[in-house]
């Protein structure tokens, strides 16, 4: 691969990662909005935070695993 068709990372990159990991591992959106200064919780959510692999997953596997116990 060339540099030019190289993906590069940019600070946006960073915001996103960073964005996406902290709502991942529990931390407040209100928290995340103030730590990447921003005034309105609805620009980190709408704009930074990007669904991880595996996170609609395990949130299938939660809910329905609650389901299953209250059917049963």
């Amino acid at each position: 691969m060339s540099l030019q068709t190289a993906r590069r990372a940019t600070w946006l990159t960073f915001r996103r990662t960073y964005s996406s990991w902290s709502h991942e591992k529990g931390i407040p959106g209100k928290v995340i909005a103030q730590l990447m200064g921003h005034a309105a919780v609805d620009t980190t959510l709408n704009i930074y935070t990007q669904v991880l692999d595996g996170s609609v997953r395990a949130a299938v596997d939660a809910v329905g695993g609650e389901l299953f116990t209250i059917v049963h």
